[in-house]
């Protein structure tokens, strides 16, 4: 959540919200039986937010202290009983609040920092403290390019659950392309999923990552994720397909027979094959040739194979590029070879064995 956000704020709205909910429930007219609910809602946020208020915020709770003000009188009367109650707010329950929610913080901070160090985050370097303010239902922090690119941003999605702990709901992928910014590609992934921000980075460029999940009897079952960027929501957005691994795509049996034709045993490799399945691209340099790339294809059925240039390539045209760049090898092997019989002929006769 930006510095920026005003917290007295917030917490006049989070009230207003209140209301409307309360208005639906049970009708229009229930100020006066909701006021000792306001009261304790706006005390305990004055509480939260007046150590280090910003100037904004000051001048926010000032306002709210007012209304404080007049429902203390409207709950407590008697001069005798509200004198009372303001003591035993200032002494017992406002110490005692601070210590519960600085409690509920730090135990709050390292469970998120957890979660997104599972995420791929460097937790480390998220400031999560001073981003999340503990007023608004939701919050969101923006992080540049997890891996120093500045092209690839994730924003994290949270939302506070009544026990009033954020938990970490999504996270917002975005992939931006500079020389056409209209070609920036988005999503949200839940958390749930699974996939971590590198994952979704090889997604948003329409590559496939392979998810594993249980099943009954402690088994495991995969199945495949795949943005669908040709057919758009009515919103505009990629949808999130999934296909069950080996179900009309089979990766090592595809891989199996590129890799025959092109005699490169190295593309089913276990570390080929992992890599595939986490959604990178594996990348084929041809000796004194040009620089092949493969990756899953599922929605299409297929290992996708883009040339030097990233565009796509059949596999009969990749064989014959191939042939055309194994030639001048070829030859260098053949005279290399005549070389060495001429020279095993002069050894023999000089008596050399």
């Amino acid at each position: 959540m930006s510095g920026q956000v005003n917290r007295a704020i917030v917490l006049c709205e989070n009230w207003q919200d209140k209301m409307i909910m309360l208005e639906e429930v049970f009708g229009k007219g229930i100020e006066k039986d909701s006021a000792r609910q306001q009261y304790d809602f706006l005390q305990r946020g004055i509480n939260r937010i007046s150590k280090g208020a910003s100037p904004d915020e000051k001048l926010v709770l000032d306002m709210v202290r007012k209304t404080v003000t007049k429902l203390e009188k409207q709950l407590f009367p008697n001069p005798f009983l509200r004198a009372l109650h303001k003591f035993k707010s200032a002494v017992f329950d406002k110490p005692l609040q601070a210590v519960r929610l600085e409690k509920l913080k730090t135990e709050n901070i390292a469970s998120l920092k957890e979660t997104l160090g599972g995420l791929g985050l460097k937790s480390d370097k998220i400031n999560l403290e001073r981003l999340l303010d503990y007023e608004g239902a939701k919050a969101a922090v923006e992080l540049t390019s997890p891996w120093g690119t500045n092209n690839y941003k994730v924003k994290v999605n949270f939302e506070m659950e009544p026990s009033g702990r954020y938990q970490t709901q999504s996270f917002t992928g975005t992939l931006k392309d500079a020389l056409n910014p209209a070609n920036t590609r988005s999503f949200t992934f839940d958390v749930e999923l699974g996939i971590n921000a590198r994952e979704a980075a090889n997604l948003l460029q329409g590559r496939a990552v392979l998810k594993y999940f249980p099943v009954e009897d402690n088994k495991m079952a995969s199945k495949w994720l795949q943005l669908d960027f040709q057919h758009l929501t009515s919103e505009g957005k990629p949808q999130l397909k999934e296909s069950p691994a080996d179900h009309e795509f089979n990766l090592k049996q595809q891989v199996s027979a590129i890799a025959e034709a092109l005699n490169k045993p190295e593309l089913v490799s276990l570390r080929a094959l992992n890599g595939l399945e986490e959604g990178n691209q594996i990348s084929l340099k041809q000796v004194n040739g040009p620089t092949y790339y493969f990756a899953a294809d599922p929605l299409n059925k297929q290992i996708m194979m883009l040339n030097d240039k990233r565009k796509p390539i059949t596999l009969h045209q990749l064989k014959k590029q191939a042939d055309i760049a194994l030639k001048p090898q070829q030859g260098k092997s053949q005279l290399s070879s005549k070389q060495m019989d001429k020279k095993k002929q002069q050894d023999q006769s000089r008596g050399i064995v």
